[in-house]
């Protein structure tokens, strides 16, 4: 494979840890929540991601950690610690797959496909940002570790805001 090719394909999978895409999937997310009649979850899950990036964006403001001098691609910000991509597929995708579990509690391949799929996204998001020369391995492991601390939360609290009345995601 040649480098741009390698740069394309890599390129696409950190899409899936790209803010603007994260802020879609979770109005959708919220969107459907809403219409099922579970609009505190979906303000927790909107609030919890919320709260997750601003977060990650103080602690990049205040650790001021310069990117990698040979990064393939461009980026939006000059600072690397933590990884915002990791951060927030941590958040998101821990966060929607918390609400499938619970939607599907008597159904352990769908939890477990779910859990494969969804893994391997963040995974896969976090190993692309440091392949395309953007983060160091140490921004997105806190990278992961900030996402990981707000899908704590979220799984913590959220059961405390759910809708009696409806209990399946589906």
């Amino acid at each position: 494979m040649d480098t741009q090719s390698t740069i394309a394909l890599w390129s696409a999978i950190t899409f899936f840890g790209n803010w603007k895409f994260i802020v879609a999937l979770t109005l959708i997310t919220m969107s459907v929540l809403w219409k099922k009649g579970r609009a505190r979850e979906a303000f927790v899950f909107g609030a919890s991601l919320f709260a997750a990036e601003v977060a990650t964006l103080s602690l990049k403001f205040l650790a001021h950690h310069p990117r990698p001098l040979d990064a393939l691609v461009p980026v939006e910000d000059p600072y690397s610690f933590p990884s915002g991509h990791s951060m927030i597929a941590v958040a998101f995708y821990g966060m929607f797959a918390t609400f499938l579990f619970r939607a599907w509690p008597h159904m352990p391949w769908r939890r477990v496909a779910v859990f494969a799929v969804l893994a391997s996204i963040i995974l896969l998001v976090g190993v692309s940002r440091v392949v395309l020369g953007v983060h160091y391995p140490q921004d997105v492991l806190a990278g992961y570790a900030v996402g990981a601390f707000f899908w704590i939360i979220f799984y913590a609290i959220s059961p405390r805001f759910s809708s009696s009345e409806k209990k399946k995601f589906n």
